[in-house]
């Protein structure tokens, strides 16, 4: 038998909004998760919900709502990274001389 989840309305107080807000934009969360995530948190803390129900529900709202793709570097990107570092080190070189 599956367990339908409970719609629970709920309105919040300005100060609680804006703190669910903050979380949701800090979390790249979508709009729902972060009010469900700040559940999970406080049910766990208050030793309401076992560990591992914990783990499994504060993963699953802790999904960002835009997956980051990580490219790989194009070789002109990889050879002006490889410039800028060449650049750091000798100025790091040149100030650890100068401090001494």
């Amino acid at each position: 038998m599956k367990v339908e989840a409970s719609r629970f309305p709920c309105y919040l107080p300005p100060e609680l909004y804006l703190g669910i807000v903050k979380l949701q934009a800090d979390r790249g969360l979508g709009r729902i998760y972060p009010v469900l995530l700040a559940i999970t948190e406080g049910l766990y803390q208050m030793g309401y919900i076992s560990k591992e129900v914990y783990e499994i529900y504060s993963k699953k709202y802790s999904e960002k709502l835009i997956k980051e793709e990580v490219k790989p570097l194009t070789p002109k990107r990889r050879v002006r990274n490889t410039e800028t570092n060449c650049k750091f080190q000798k100025h790091r070189k040149k100030l650890e001389r100068s401090k001494r």
